[in-house]
């Protein structure tokens, strides 16, 4: 019983969410450096890696903030921010998000028309943001900063 009471009390405790952000970059931090060290990567190679660490670490952490008491959803959209839109795992999310909505949409009430309410959103956002994406992919392409 009092192993309970104190464990509820280390998810309540408003330092919690802090100390997880710190050990996971202690933890994202010496994988850079272990990598660096045993590979011999440049430090774009180890960018690339410590991104999908550091990202999925905090999905993790968002999702058990939207479980647990705490913010989670910033969490999530760092860490989703950081894996990039392209990963294979959140873009097949997305698409399953866009074609359920569609499908509800189609529903009569109240759900019907809150999924088409969000759905409308998501396609006006997008319509905002592909111009932004294009010109900042032009600019670096430009200035010879595109690398593979």
């Amino acid at each position: 019983m009092v192993a309970e009471i104190n464990t509820v009390r280390i998810f309540l405790d408003p330092f919690f969410d802090a100390t997880l952000v710190v050990l996971s970059s202690l933890l994202a931090a010496m994988v850079l450096i272990l990598t660096h060290r045993l590979f011999r990567f440049n430090l774009y190679q180890a960018w690339l890696v410590l991104r999908q660490i550091v990202g999925w670490l905090l999905i993790i952490i968002g999702i058990l903030g939207m479980i647990l008491p705490g913010p989670g959803i910033p969490f999530f959209v760092l860490g989703v921010l950081l894996v990039g839109r392209r990963h294979h795992l959140i873009r097949r999310s997305w698409v399953l998000l866009r074609l359920n909505l569609r499908r509800l949409g189609q529903r009569p009430g109240l759900l019907g028309h809150a999924a088409q309410f969000a759905y409308r959103q998501i396609q006006r956002t997008r319509a905002q943001i592909r111009p932004m994406l294009r010109n900042v992919s032009a600019r670096h392409h430009r200035q010879g900063e595109h690398r593979r």
